[in-house]
């Protein structure tokens, strides 16, 4: 691999965050091509790439047919998951205040809007199946419409926070925001986070309305586990009686 192949291989991996030696269906353009260029790459041009990639916040992570599920026989994935140890975040704030732009909604409940929608997204993909984050190949078992993650949505807020009582809770952002809904924002919220999920790489779109977790994802909740989850809960003990569940946005967020 000379310097202009490894300049498109870092171009599309910095872009797609994942690339198939067998691809299902046609694939990206030059996939397959730039694929396999890397997986025939000798050492020392794996090490460059891989140094370029760490300075830029991200490791190079690869699999097999035999190593994970969802693969072609014979097939490779080589994925992009962000380094835990430097800055790299997967969206930014302007990011996810267009994204989920609706009319006349503050910046701040677009954020709630969001975090607890992918709280949401992890009991579809954990709670639900029975599942540790570290299964990284049970992936393939997430498939959920967009119906799923609204019904889910519905349940979580009806089922969950509006009995948690107005009288302790009724200066708390999260939870004013979520009782206010009305029933037609949690589907025009879901649509434009499962957006921003597909674009952001941890989820995939399978067509026909329905979606799954992507295995860039499940690695990467896996490495946010071992490396950062679960040091913090052996470190901090058991969650103690009575403390806030609920995520809060930036206290700078304005509207």
């Amino acid at each position: 691999m000379n310097r202009i192949e490894m300049g498109r291989v870092l171009g599309f991996l910095l872009q797609h965050r994942r690339m198939e030696t067998m691809p299902r269906g046609k694939g990206r353009p030059d996939e397959r091509e730039l694929a396999r260029l890397l997986d025939h790459a000798d050492l020392e041009a794996r090490t460059e790439l891989e140094g370029l990639l760490q300075g830029m916040g991200f490791e190079l992570a690869s699999f097999d047919d035999f190593q994970t599920q969802g693969l072609a026989a014979g097939g490779r994935v080589f994925l992009l998951p962000r380094r835990l140890d430097q800055a790299s975040a997967l969206f930014s704030e302007r990011c996810i205040d267009e994204g989920m732009q609706l009319k006349n909604e503050t910046i701040t409940t677009r954020r709630i809007w969001f975090t607890q929608l992918w709280f949401v997204l992890f009991y579809l993909f954990y709670t639900r199946r029975n599942r540790v984050s570290t299964e990284v190949s049970r992936y393939v078992e997430t498939s959920f419409t967009r119906a799923d993650l609204v019904q889910s949505m519905h349940e979580y807020i009806n089922d969950l926070v509006r009995k948690l009582g107005q009288d302790t809770l009724q200066g708390d952002a999260v939870y004013n925001c979520l009782i206010a809904e009305s029933g037609a924002q949690v589907a025009k919220y879901a649509d434009r986070f499962l957006n921003l999920m597909v674009d952001g790489a941890q989820v995939d779109d399978l067509g026909a309305d329905r979606y799954r977790q992507s295995l860039l994802g499940a690695l990467e909740m896996k490495n946010n586990h071992l490396q950062g989850l679960e040091p913090w809960i052996q470190a901090t003990g058991p969650l103690e009686a009575g403390r806030e569940l609920l995520a809060h946005p930036s206290d700078s967020a304005e509207s």
